[in-house]
């Protein structure tokens, strides 16, 4: 499907290169077709890779980085001939990854991540520095959209107040992740339930940290486990 759509696309951009400058009509259509190809392409990519991000969370034993640089191969390989199209399509793969990355992690079954990866911020965290890498590779002024999922990694980690309650705040105004996805990271953090989550987000939405009811106790009895 997607070299099909390369193959269209390349079959468009000459159509208009042929076509009269008085073919006002036929000029339209064409850049019409134009947008709507180079859409589809990153629609297409992003399926493709959900597809690898889908086995990387179910399995154990997956590079994501290998699994990402075989799927995106043959796209950034033509996108390095077409620089009309280059940086928005590499801004739109990107951004698609980065939200099907939080898709699929917050779908996956908490405890089986954490008895897989151990510290499921830590891996949140490298796979963050993973993802950036395979796009600056390709563009090093690529703006990093990977600072969200730091940001997660964040508040599944972090062991002070001050800084899990800036970071939910940062989330709650941040367009690419909704309200839902919020609420469900912080259900992670603690495993309240969703009406517990919801109260905490409607009533005390700057001091997060000391309405959740386990956290000292996990924390400190994590503290003793390493002394």
């Amino acid at each position: 499907m997607l070299v099909a759509l390369l193959c269209c696309r390349k079959f468009v951009l000459q159509l208009a290169s042929e076509a009269h400058d008085d073919a006002h009509s036929t000029l339209g259509f064409l850049q019409e077709l134009h947008e709507r190809t180079t859409d589809e392409l990153i629609h297409t990519a992003a399926r493709n890779l959900e597809v690898c991000l889908q086995v990387y969370f179910r399995r154990e034993g997956v590079c994501l980085g290998e699994e990402l640089s075989k799927d995106t191969k043959v796209l950034f390989s033509y996108l390095a001939r077409e620089p009309d199209i280059h940086p928005f399509c590499l801004k739109g793969v990107y951004t698609q990854v980065v939200s099907l990355y939080l898709k699929h992690l917050l779908l996956s079954n908490q405890s089986q991540l954490e008895r897989r990866w151990g510290q499921v911020g830590t891996v949140i965290r490298a796979d963050a520095e993973v993802i950036h890498k395979l796009f600056t590779q390709q563009s090093e002024g690529v703006v990093n959209r990977s600072v969200l999922l730091l940001k997660v990694a964040t508040v599944l980690s972090v062991t002070d107040e001050e800084t899990f309650n800036s970071t939910c705040r940062e989330l709650q105004q941040d367009t690419h992740i909704s309200k839902e996805q919020v609420n469900q990271l912080i259900l992670w953090k603690d495993r309240l339930s969703r009406q517990q989550v919801k109260n905490l987000l409607d009533t005390a939405p700057q001091s997060l940290w000391k309405r959740l009811p386990s956290l000292w106790t996990r924390t400190s009895q994590s503290a003793a486990s390493i002394v």
